[in-house]
């Protein structure tokens, strides 16, 4: 909620910048999309992550100063994208259940900072 918050703030003072940005974003939702329908509905754990990954590249490019558990970027994605069709992540080094880790851990550093 925080990231949302902070994106509509960022947007009202540079509408230019939210266009940009989701320019860079906007192929990436797109293979996200063309991926899942292609999976008619089956479950894939992979495909999940990269719709994770995709909610914390939001977090990183519009609200940066909230901070993301691990590096990610519109070039780690692309190059996700490029190298793999149906978005086989675990080649590229990203193991679902090591980031899913590393995004708890970062929620728990939160919380404990909060207190």
């Amino acid at each position: 909620m925080k990231a949302i918050a902070t994106r509509l703030d960022k947007l009202k003072t540079d509408p230019a910048r939210d266009k940009t940005l989701m320019s860079e974003l906007g192929p990436l939702q797109t293979a996200y999309v063309r991926a899942l329908s292609a999976r008619k509905g089956v479950p894939d754990p992979k495909l999940e992550e990269f719709r994770w990954l995709l909610e914390e590249l939001r977090v990183s490019l519009f609200a940066q100063e909230l901070k993301t558990p691990m590096p990610v970027s519109v070039k780690r994605l692309q190059k996700v994208v490029g190298r793999h069709r149906g978005l086989t992540l675990q080649r590229d080094g990203i193991h679902p259940t090591s980031y899913r880790v590393q995004r708890q851990r970062h929620a728990a550093d939160g919380l404990r900072a909060n207190r």
